[in-house]
């Protein structure tokens, strides 16, 4: 069986945003630049943590779970590593039936990744647990999360 990892984007990617203080030189010397991409405060860098290549290359399949709706052009670089279909995003609310562990919003990527696995999602008391929580008890299955690469 071939071993798994859950990633969040935060643990790919790591964004130095031109309004905020740039990360060291030594930490840059640890990344790698992968892309820029501009918006309305400037052009934004975009580094790589080295954590999904380094499960990629110790064999794992990686799928990430985002608490994000959507994703940016700065992303194509590591959804092509990955394949689109192992990227799982966050829903937006339904503002009329809203409720965020029962149908999804931040959760509905963990929720999805999930699902794709054949795993039941937690629960606690009969009430579905949040994202947060899902991803702490990955590894009772023997999943591991980006974290543990970094």
């Amino acid at each position: 069986m071939k071993k798994i990892a859950i990633f969040e984007t935060s643990d790919i990617i790591l964004v130095a945003w031109n309004y905020t203080a740039k990360p060291t030189r030594e930490q840059t010397s640890k990344l790698v630049l992968k892309t820029t991409f501009e918006n309305a405060n400037g052009v934004h860098e975009v580094y790589s943590t080295g954590a999904l290549e380094r499960a990629l290359e110790q064999g794992y399949k990686v799928y990430v779970a985002s608490t994000r709706e959507r994703l940016g052009d700065h992303d194509a670089w590591w959804i092509s590593m990955v394949g689109a279909d192992a990227v799982f995003l966050a829903q937006s609310p339904d503002p009329e039936n809203y409720d965020e562990t029962r149908n999804g919003g931040v959760s509905a990527g963990w929720m999805g990744v999930y699902k794709e696995l054949g795993i039941p999602w937690p629960t606690h008391d009969g009430e579905p647990e949040f994202w947060t929580t899902a991803r702490r008890l990955l590894s009772k299955h023997g999943i591991d999360i980006g974290a543990d690469f970094r």
